[in-house]
């Protein structure tokens, strides 16, 4: 039976590995992190860098920018386990096709609906999956005193 299907759709047999680069993380002066190869990683995903960073924005619950050489900074002190985790995080949300279980797949906004889906590149599956959120966000004295007035 194995056989049969190798022979017709060869696609759905096996396939390549994925495998994700390690992070690169570096220490930026004393509070701030740097991701160096963050622009590979997100070429090998397949997504934009600016929706890898919201999602980084919105997790890490730190502000962090993008520099033209593709390196992204953080506030903060970050371990390269933390990053990784992050990524792991991000691959499994928006990346990983939960049908096959296969990383070959793109991000596609519906125009009409406005909704964002994974579309896998290997079973045609569609999935939609939600907007980035903000992440957790503590409460100091100007919040409180803002949502008191208004």
């Amino acid at each position: 039976v194995y056989d049969a299907i190798a022979e017709k759709n060869p696609e759905l047999m096996g396939g390549k590995k994925f495998t994700m680069i390690p992070p690169q993380v570096a220490r930026e002066g004393s509070k701030k992190t740097v991701f160096v190869n963050f622009k590979d990683m997100c070429k090998r995903m397949h997504r934009t860098m600016d929706h890898v960073m919201s999602y980084f924005n919105a997790e890490l619950g730190v502000a962090c920018s993008l520099d033209p050489e593709g390196k992204l900074t953080f506030k903060g002190r970050f371990t390269p386990k933390q990053i990784e985790s992050v990524v792991r995080n991000y691959m499994i949300a928006y990346v990983q096709c939960q049908m096959c279980k296969s990383f070959d797949s793109l991000l596609v906004k519906d125009s009409v609906t406005r909704l964002t889906f994974i579309e896998c590149n290997r079973c045609q599956a569609r999935k939609s999956v939600s907007n980035v959120e903000k992440g957790f966000h503590a409460t100091n004295r100007a919040d409180r005193k803002a949502a008191k007035q208004g």
